[in-house]
């Protein structure tokens, strides 16, 4: 008997492939030849419509602070005009695509009925895309198709969102080492001459004109005041890295205060993500609250080691100080003065914080802080 022969693929079936490789073959050119999201949605849109045929496809992107999908981008005909930003998370097709990623959702976006697809990666909300169901293109085949390459789209789209993340933030960091190197280099230097001036001329007019030597000091005095505000706001435009070495050293320089020659105490440290994408608030609050923490392991603890981990990239932002002392015992009754400190600070920007700790077993305390209320530019920073 002769072998049987393979089946051979249908026509309709080799079409469809052949699509699928275009739209894969437009999505690569995204990547080595786009710069900017807005060219990589576009390029999205044009495979999906040049590529998989679908007549009309849009492409939107994430607001994380808002839970919005906004900034359309479409190809093909009839594509939805001046369409808003979109609630991601208010019952309707796009809470439901986010909840499944990677699969089809039909549902309106403006006046039009839609087939919906989440784009994410390693579960994070990237965008949205929708294509025109008028035609008969979710058949199986082409809905299969339209799933596969929405994995492949929300890569690309991730891939390039952080390389231009990256770039911003190297340019806001190149931008901050100028803009402080100049202050250092100007505004410091005559505020400090304007100080030591003003407090010669004082001592000059002391025991000759008490007013006017009064007046001088004040003088001095603002001078002085104007120029730690100046040196403060350099270290906020330091770079991540100098801000880390700024939070490091508030931290040893408390344990140098506070800490005795036959009591030493060691700290170890270590920060995750970017200081600079907190505000300004948040980093002094979360100072002051590792400092008070601190304070209360010098003071209570007989530890031999304290811990700090700052994380500023994860949501929300935490902050944790543990030791290896003695521990407590909590006593509702008791007033504990440092840590209702510690909670008062953090109430302004929505923070939390929890006390972990038995006799004898160390204490570790967790402070949390929500991205939204902590990032530099949120309200309030």
């Amino acid at each position: 008997m002769g072998a049987t022969p393979s089946p051979q693929p249908s026509s309709k079936a080799v079409v469809q492939a052949a699509g699928e490789l275009r739209a894969l073959h437009l999505l690569r050119l995204a990547v080595t030849g786009t710069a900017d999201l807005a060219g990589v949605q576009e390029s999205i849109a044009t495979a999906l419509t040049e590529g998989l045929g679908f007549p009309t496809a849009i492409v939107g992107l994430v607001d994380d602070a808002q839970l919005r999908v906004g900034g359309w981008r479409g190809a093909g005909r009839d594509v939805v005009p001046s369409l808003p930003a979109l609630p991601i998370e208010d019952g309707g097709p796009l809470a439901k695509a986010f909840r499944h990623p990677g699969r089809i959702v039909r549902g309106d976006l403006g006046s039009r009925r839609l087939a919906i697809c989440a784009l994410a990666f390693r579960n994070q909300r990237l965008g949205l895309l929708a294509v025109d169901q008028a035609s008969p293109a979710l058949v199986k085949g082409s809905r299969e198709a339209l799933e596969r390459f929405s994995q492949h789209a929300g890569e690309v789209l991730a891939g390039v969102r952080m390389c231009v993340d990256r770039t911003r933030r190297l340019a806001v960091e190149a931008e901050r080492t100028r803009i402080s190197i100049e202050m250092h280099d100007a505004v410091i230097q005559s505020l400090f001459a304007i100080s030591c001036t003003l407090e010669g001329c004082a001592r000059a007019a002391d025991g000759i004109d008490v007013e006017q030597a009064r007046r001088l000091d004040d003088c001095r005095r603002l001078a002085e005041r104007t120029l730690a505000q100046v040196r403060q706001s350099i270290y906020d435009l330091w770079p991540a890295e100098l801000l880390e070495r700024q939070f490091l050293g508030r931290l040893r320089d408390r344990l140098a205060e506070l800490g005795s020659p036959d009591r030493p105490l060691e700290l170890e440290w270590e920060a995750r993500g970017h200081l600079a994408d907190l505000s300004r608030e948040a980093r002094h609050i979360l100072l002051c609250v590792a400092e008070e923490a601190i304070s209360n392991v010098v003071r209570h603890a007989r530890a031999h080691r304290v811990g700090v981990v700052l994380d500023a990239g994860s949501d929300p932002i935490r902050l944790q100080i543990t030791d290896d002392g003695c521990g407590m015992a909590h006593d509702p009754m008791r007033p504990q003065f440092g840590i209702r400190g510690m909670r008062a600070r953090l109430v302004p920007i929505g923070g939390r914080l929890e006390i972990d700790s038995q006799p004898g077993s160390g204490t570790t305390v967790h402070a949390s802080v929500p991205r939204s209320r902590a990032a530099a530019g949120s309200a309030g920073s």
